[in-house]
């Protein structure tokens, strides 16, 4: 992937010029290395991130009720998990820092938040905020391609609905369930899923 390649360079001129660390987190107590991957849904040239609450809302609650899906590739080691640890990025808030997400969540504009709906007129996006640096980001986009394959064709429940969070998402008055802790962790947590099932039968 483009990211991969660029991955490479980077690591291939840090021989001459420094050092490059990927790593989740390569400074102890400053906020964690991580990236994201942002999409927006098109319909006749018109952007429905945002301006279409109703699917908004929807793909993003259809993402949230199917987030362990999406761990076991977004990571590659238990050092990458150690973003989500709660105690820590209470600890960054308090510093005034960026935080990473901690609980399973989605809110507008919400950077606590696992899952993210940006606002900016014409590229308004979804965030998805789990990935590290080190994950499968190859599988990570097969995994996402084929919620989005069924949240659009119609296959899915709406059952269960989570509400956005406009505060911090760790904060305990939300109650919400914490993010996996560990490959092994994420690992069983996707051997349950459907997608695994689905994936299986390809």
């Amino acid at each position: 992937s483009c990211y991969e390649n660029s991955k490479s360079k980077i690591e291939l001129l840090s021989t001459d010029y420094g050092t490059c660390d990927f790593s989740a987190r390569p400074f102890p107590e400053d906020c964690p290395s991580a990236l994201q991957i942002n999409f927006s849904i098109y319909k006749n040239d018109s952007n429905l991130i945002y301006e279409d609450r109703l699917i908004t809302e929807d793909l993003c609650n259809y993402l949230l009720r199917n987030i362990d899906d999406f761990f076991v590739f977004a990571n590659d080691c238990d050092d990458d998990y150690s973003r989500y640890d709660l105690m820590f990025n209470k600890k960054l808030h308090k510093k005034g820092m960026f935080v990473a997400p901690t609980v399973k969540s989605w809110g507008y504009d919400n950077r606590s938040c696992a899952i993210r709906v940006f606002k900016d007129n014409d590229n308004s996006r979804i965030e998805l905020r789990i990935a590290s640096n080190s994950g499968n980001l190859s599988m990570l986009y097969c995994i996402l391609l084929t919620h989005l394959g069924l949240f659009l064709s119609g296959d899915f429940d709406n059952n269960v609905y989570y509400d956005p969070v406009y505060g911090n998402a760790f904060d305990d008055k939300y109650g919400l369930e914490v993010l996996p802790k560990s490959q092994l962790q994420a690992q069983q947590r996707f051997l349950n899923s459907r997608i695994f099932d689905i994936l299986r039968g390809w």
